[in-house]
């Protein structure tokens, strides 16, 4: 059982596709049927266009509001409809989509069975359904599936392999020639696209340490059309030898629609809108943990040790990331800070959040200087007595509000060298009042 998954915005053509295909003719075989519908209040085309738009229009920050699965089965499993339509309920129960107004169509214009569903992925409330790793929690979901109705564990060709797979296949690809090409290329993508790059810049950046580069085609006027991908060994991205092997480029489009120039065009400016509107709010919770550790700095007191730091950020649903030297006089010394938010993907560098590195690491007792990846592990478990330390807040407007007088006074403490107390240059957040109702 193979499940894919895409997004859109366009209700009427996303449920046309699907629902064209159980009309018939006297001359035509029926190409499809409709199992059943969820959450809608008929198996009619302008009622479930009707609900899906209207789950749409709760949000309309959403890109894509639009969601479309397919599920395919082995051409030798033998299902019935009611079992088929389980089946893509059970899938959709797991993929927290059971309160969702749904269509579930069965075509027959393959020779394995197969289902379309397509849906809104936005909820009762307003909100985006989560689609964090939503791939492999879908790929997940169909394995078990296998099991409990006992149908052929279907292997897709274009296969993505688990990351801790991943360097062992490019490197046996490029050696031996085994694996799909394709198939590691949708994985990098993949992996690629989930840290949410803004910049052509980033994106490039981001794939070549996965050793894959990118080629615009452009046109007779020199305008970009498109991209093609290349998997090349490690040696000739660091410049160091010329690849003279023939080249196997795939065209992004070829891999996945959604890989094609225009859309990952698209991506990268939402990207870049997305992580901009949630600048604040990200400042907000950053300024509230580290304000503490500068007040400290200000008093001579007791630094912060970079592993508390690290647990506080954590509980704020932000992931540290230290980068650190590998040369120099002081090997292995902090030189950089990035801050993820770890529920929507997102990732800062300390000058987006207007923190100067340098005057900030002087507060700071870096206690994992010197640990190997085991010890900063170990030490880090030391510092969370429970499991799951993170949290994120419900309401990240209420979270914002909280913080802003901590996010107000630290603009004017990073303007100045720490520990001075001059005036900021930075320009001030006014709040707004709220209304009493």
């Amino acid at each position: 059982m193979i499940a894919k998954i895409s997004t859109g915005s366009c209700v009427t053509g996303m449920v046309n596709y699907n629902h064209s295909k159980i009309s018939q003719t006297k001359n035509e075989e029926q190409k499809g049927i409709i199992l059943g519908t969820n959450n809608i209040n008929s198996e009619e085309l302008n009622a479930i266009v009707n609900a899906i738009s209207n789950a749409n229009s709760r949000n309309n920050n959403v890109s894509k509001p639009n969601i479309h699965i397919s599920l395919s089965f082995h051409k030798d499993d033998i299902l019935d409809n009611e079992t088929i339509y389980k089946i893509a309920e059970d899938y959709m129960k797991d993929l927290e989509y059971s309160e969702q107004p749904y269509a579930v169509y069965r075509h027959f214009d393959k020779e394995h069975p197969h289902v379309h569903i397509v849906s809104s992925q936005i909820n009762h409330l307003g909100k985006k359904i989560n689609d964090s790793h939503v791939k492999r929690r879908s790929y997940k979901i169909t394995r078990q599936l296998e099991e409990k109705y006992q149908i052929t564990k279907a292997v897709d060709k274009n296969e993505i392999f688990d990351k801790k797979d991943l360097s062992k296949a490019i490197n046996e690809h490029l050696e031996e020639g085994k694996h799909s090409l394709s198939a590691i290329m949708k994985r990098i993508l993949t992996d690629v696209l989930e840290k949410k790059p803004t910049e052509e810049k980033q994106f490039d950046s981001l794939l070549q340490e996965f050793q894959l580069i990118r080629t615009i085609v452009c046109d007779e006027k020199g305008k970009q059309k498109g991209h093609y991908f290349d998997l090349r060994p490690i040696e000739y991205i660091e410049g160091q030898i010329e690849y003279l092997k023939e080249s196997n480029k795939i065209q992004g489009s070829e891999l996945d629609p959604n890989y094609g120039f225009i859309n990952i065009q698209n991506t990268l400016l939402n990207n870049k809108v997305e992580k901009e509107k949630l600048l604040r709010n990200m400042m907000g919770r950053v300024y509230f943990v580290i304000n503490p550790i500068l007040k400290n700095a200000e008093l001579s007191l007791k630094p912060e040790k970079l592993s508390g730091l690290i647990t506080q950020l954590k509980r704020k649903g932000i992931e540290l990331e230290v980068k650190r030297s590998q040369t120099g006089e002081n090997p292995n010394s902090i030189y950089g800070l990035r801050f993820k938010d770890i529920r929507e993907g997102h990732i800062y560098t300390a000058s987006d959040l207007r923190i100067k590195t340098k005057d900030f690491l002087g507060t700071i007792d870096d206690d994992m200087k010197n640990l190997s990846s085991k010890g900063i592990s170990d030490l880090l478990s030391e510092k969370n007595e429970e499991k799951n330390a993170i949290s994120f807040p419900k309401n990240e407007e209420h979270t914002y509000e909280n913080h802003l007088n901590v996010f107000d006074n630290l603009l004017s403490i990073f303007s100045s060298s720490i520990p001075t107390n001059q005036e900021s240059k930075l320009p001030v957040i006014k709040r707004k009042k709220k209304r009493r109702m």
